[in-house]
């Protein structure tokens, strides 16, 4: 059978979202920013304001950690803008047109609360989506089957009609763990090519 409901991670795959747009800019050196951004502003310190820590208390508290890094730390938060890119055209406009065939769209990410609530009143795309569940504002987050779950609970879905689409396989793992189809996102061809196989055009 057909799946029905699609839902999308935003991070790469719908808006291009790299701190080192920032980082290698302010360094001038893309290993100095690789090495901060591995052992000062992490992946693992920014999964905690994913999950509800406000940027200014997660700043300070780094901060005192490492007060030498002060302002670039500082930078994470007033320069946030910067790690984004844009909009993936192509992926905007096959959202747009399986919303047009009658799909029901969904959104799943983990992202800040204060970032989300400036991010999308001005990112159309995501008003194409008929609901929306970011870690933020729920203080949960991926991988972990609560934020999952509050978007299936949410919106009424059964997980055998869904299919959700995240760049990262731990995401996704925990996906089909809970009954939902999967799809690893390593380029916009590749999804495309993987809807396709299930008879979504």
């Amino acid at each position: 059978m057909k799946k029905k409901n699609i839902i999308f991670d935003f991070g790469t795959v719908i808006i291009d979202w790299n701190p080192h747009y920032l980082y290698d800019e302010w360094f001038g050196d893309k290993e100095k920013a690789e090495w901060f951004l591995n052992n000062i502003c992490t992946l693992e310190w920014n999964f905690e304001i994913d999950g509800g820590k406000p940027f200014r208390q997660a700043c300070e508290e780094l901060k005192a950690i490492y007060p030498e890094w002060a302002e670039e730390i500082d930078l994470y938060d007033k320069g946030w803008w910067r790690m984004l890119s844009r909009v993936d055209d192509k992926m905007a406009a096959f959202i747009r047109h399986l919303k047009d065939e009658g799909y029901s769209l969904y959104g799943l990410s983990n992202w800040s609360r204060e970032k989300w609530e400036i991010v999308y009143p001005v990112s159309k795309v995501f008003h194409y989506l008929d609901g929306i569940v970011v870690s933020g504002l729920e203080k949960e987050r991926k991988p972990f089957p609560p934020l999952y779950n509050i978007l299936l609970n949410r919106y009424n879905l059964d997980p055998k009609d869904c299919i959700f689409i995240d760049d990262r396989q731990e995401n996704i793992d925990t996906a089909i763990a809970l009954g939902i189809d999967g799809i690893l996102y390593e380029s916009f061809e590749g999804v495309i090519e993987e809807l396709a196989k299930r008879g979504i055009e």
